[in-house]
């Protein structure tokens, strides 16, 4: 949820990290597992730590926002026939309750995009970027727009891991 907000809810070049493992679609999500701090350009310094794993069909991670649990974020791999990983994602809340319908997530190299869902006729559009600086940096920006083409960014900033990998 951080990494959305605030990228989530905010809430990972390390292009190379799942070029390797291309036919892999959960091998780029596990550069999330880890201890991150997470600094917006206006607002106060966050600590995260992600518990990430994969299942059978589909990689969770159990996120905690400065101590305390804030939910679990699942992804569920869409088909993909290119270089480019496609998810649905959803951020469920401790009680189990849903954030929102959910969004997608799109990964192509080292720029991640999750775009939640717009009903029809509503605005703004709402839309997170994640770019990747390695395995252990993160610059994101939180954006609105009121006809999907044009975009204004309502938030960013930078997440450092903690323990650099």
């Amino acid at each position: 949820m951080w990494r959305k907000v605030a990228a989530a809810a905010m809430i990972l070049g390390a292009g190379h990290a799942w070029a390797e493992s291309a036919a892999d679609a959960y091998a780029p999500l596990a550069l999330y597992d880890g201890s991150w701090t997470l600094k917006p350009t206006t607002g106060a310094t966050v600590s995260i730590i992600d518990r990430c794993r994969r299942m059978t069909t589909f990689f969770a991670c159990e996120q905690t926002v400065d101590g305390k649990i804030a939910g679990l974020l699942l992804f569920v791999p869409a088909p993909s026939n290119d270089r480019v990983f496609h998810y649905r994602t959803q951020f469920l809340h401790p009680d189990l309750t849903p954030a929102g319908a959910g969004s997608t997530l799109t990964i192509d190299g080292n720029d991640w995009v999750y775009a939640d869902p717009k009903a029809p006729g509503a605005t703004p559009w709402i839309r997170t970027l994640n770019r990747f600086y390695g395995h252990d940096r993160i610059h994101f920006a939180r954006q609105s727009s009121a006809d999907g083409r044009t975009w204004t960014t309502i938030a960013e900033g930078e997440e450092a891991r903690v323990t650099a990998r």
